[in-house]
C-alpha cells in the first residue's frame, strides 16, 4: 500500500513473462503498468520510495543477477543500490533497507539489518520483513527457493543479534 493508503503497487507475473509493476486504487478493476521493465516490488517507504529489484525474474524462478533499486512513486528516475539482492524492505523511521543477498557461487546466502551490517547467513532466505518499531526482522529460511526439499523455517532476528525460530517443518 501507498503511504497515503489511497493507492497500492503490486508486481505480477503471467504466462512465464518477466515481472511487471501496477498501480490500482481500491475500487477500480484498472491498474496502471508502471513500465519498470523486469521490477518487482519489495517495500514502500513513508516517503514514497519504492524498493524494487530489477533482473531477470518471473513467478517461477529467478535468472541470473539482481540488483536493488530505489524508485520515487512521485516519478523520477531509478537509482541502483545494491546488487545480488533477492529481498528487502525499509526499516521504519530510517532512511535505510535490510536485504538479503545472493552472493552466487553457491556461497551462502546474507541477512543485513541494516545493509552492510551481515546479522545471519543461510542457504537461501526470503520474504524478509521490518518490525514496526524496527528492532528485529523475520524470514523464511530453507535449503532454496525453488527446490522439492520439505525443510524450512521462519527466522527472527534481533537487532542485538539474538535469533530464534518460531516455525520448522
Amino acid at each position: 500500500f501507498t503511504p497515503d493508503g489511497q493507492s497500492f503497487i503490486y508486481s505480477a507475473s503471467w504466462d512465464g513473462q518477466p515481472y511487471e509493476m501496477f498501480l490500482g486504487r481500491p475500487g477500480s478493476p484498472d491498474a496502471r503498468n508502471l513500465a519498470l521493465e523486469t521490477g518487482k516490488i519489495l517495500s514502500i517507504s513513508r516517503s514514497g520510495d519504492m524498493a524494487v529489484v530489477f533482473g531477470p525474474q518471473n513467478i517461477n524462478r529467478t535468472f541470473g543477477g539482481r540488483t536493488l533499486g530505489r524508485v520515487p512513486m512521485a516519478g523520477g528516475a531509478r537509482r541502483d543500490l545494491l546488487d545480488g539482492v533477492v529481498d528487502a524492505d525499509w526499516i521504519p523511521g530510517t532512511d535505510t533497507l535490510a536485504v538479503i543477498r545472493d552472493p552466487g557461487g553457491g556461497r551462502p546466502w546474507t541477512v543485513e539489518f541494516p545493509a552492510g551490517n551481515v546479522v545471519h547467513q543461510a542457504r537461501a532466505a526470503w520474504s524478509l520483513r521490518v518490525s514496526p518499531d524496527a528492532s528485529r526482522i523475520a524470514f523464511f529460511e530453507g535449503p532454496g527457493l525453488f527446490t522439492t526439499e520439505p525443510e524450512g523455517s521462519i527466522t527472527v532476528v534481533e537487532r542485538s543479534g539474538q535469533k530464534s525460530t518460531l516455525s520448522r517443518n
